[in-house]
């Protein structure tokens, strides 16, 4: 379940490895404003927050080693969920994984 410099390992977008525990986060996206579907202004600071809970919190928070967020719908473009994890992405170096609404799986 692990690199040896103890590291984990990354699941390969289908889970943690058979017999190796994984920590799963649900975050909840970010505010918008009415019928704006991109993030306002309390919602990006509450992002950047995400992004520092997982990276300056002295190991209360175990670093994942993916992100999940529900990909944009065709014709309605909601991006809260994809933004709301784009600074943490950006600090880890990780890409944000999209699925579809009813594509579950491989979750």
């Amino acid at each position: 379940c692990e690199h040896s410099a103890g590291v984990p390992e990354p699941s390969q977008g289908v889970g943690a490895p058979e017999g190796c525990k994984a920590t799963v986060y649900v975050i909840r996206h970010c505010e918008k404003d009415g019928e704006v579907s991109a993030c306002n202004e309390v919602g990006r600071e509450r992002n950047l927050l995400i992004e520092k809970l997982f990276t300056e919190s002295d190991g209360q928070f175990i670093t994942p080693s993916e992100l999940y967020a529900k990909a944009p719908e065709p014709k309605k473009w909601v991006t809260r969920e994809v933004e709301t994890l784009k600074p943490l992405a950006s600090t880890l170096g990780l890409p944000v994984i999209q699925y579809q609404k009813h594509d579950r799986g491989e979750l």
